[in-house]
């Protein structure tokens, strides 16, 4: 998926890394996924746990002031895993734009649905 402000590659990081040209990038931020705490799934929904809606969450803005702090509007910032978005969403609500990688399907689908929500 690729728009104007972010694109999101489907695949392995550690290949599709080697893809991305030299110098375009301008942050680093990730939270890699240890899927520990109830809201590191985000609306994906699963047996153990009770259904959260997590679109726009209260602990999104925790990955804001990173954001804030370490790039400027208009920067690239760069997640390898982007899991449920997180950094994503901040990125968009801080006017950067961001490449997004992600493997598994059903994060993937979900981090598209919860970054078309983002205003």
């Amino acid at each position: 998926m690729k728009t104007d402000k972010y694109s999101i590659e489907r695949g392995d990081c550690f290949d599709l890394i080697k893809e991305i040209k030299t110098k375009t990038i301008d942050l680093i931020l990730t939270d890699p996924p240890y899927n520990l705490a109830r809201h590191s799934t985000g609306n994906i929904k699963f047996e153990w746990r009770e259904e959260v809606n997590n679109d726009i969450a209260d602990w999104d803005k925790k990955e804001i002031e990173p954001n804030k702090i370490a790039s400027n509007e208009n920067d690239i910032v760069f997640d390898p895993f982007i899991r449920v978005a997180s950094t994503g969403v901040a990125a968009l609500k801080l006017n950067r734009k961001f490449v997004r990688i992600e493997l598994e399907e059903t994060y993937f689908k979900a981090s598209e649905n919860r970054l078309s929500k983002v205003k």
